[in-house]
């Protein structure tokens, strides 16, 4: 649940902003990369803290990268979605969510405020790569 509203600077709007238009689910330093031309001053630094504070906001989903050394990645689509991850390049893709996955047996009590769902493979260009 989002805590407390912060001011949105002009470094986190354009953060945000770049998130919501891109659908590949950048890392920060993609994200810093990408906003170096229009933000020559803004630092990696700045770009992780203002990621947090949008993923406590509850602007910004972070997507935990998958196996040793892999970055997280983040999500800026505020409508409810699915993704698919290739194990072998990281790749993230966003899928619709078309119709409810029923719920499974929760333990008595328990309310649900979201759910994710992942599904894990192996990319197209991945595929091809190994052939």
């Amino acid at each position: 649940m989002p805590t407390t509203t912060r001011r949105m600077t002009p470094q986190r709007a354009e953060i945000l902003a770049e998130l919501r238009s891109v659908d590949n689910h950048p890392t920060a330093a993609e994200i810093h990369e990408r906003l170096r031309p229009r933000l020559p001053r803004l630092s990696l630094g700045t770009v992780y803290r203002n990621l947090d504070v949008l993923v406590a906001e509850g602007l910004v989903t972070r997507l935990t990268g998958v196996g040793a050394g892999a970055e997280a990645r983040f999500d800026g689509m505020p409508v409810p979605h699915d993704h698919a991850r290739c194990r072998c390049c990281g790749a993230v893709t966003d899928i619709p969510t078309a119709a409810p996955i029923g719920t499974p047996a929760l333990p008595a009590g328990f309310v649900v405020e979201s759910r994710r769902l992942e599904f894990m493979g192996v990319c197209a260009e991945c595929r091809a790569a190994r052939h």
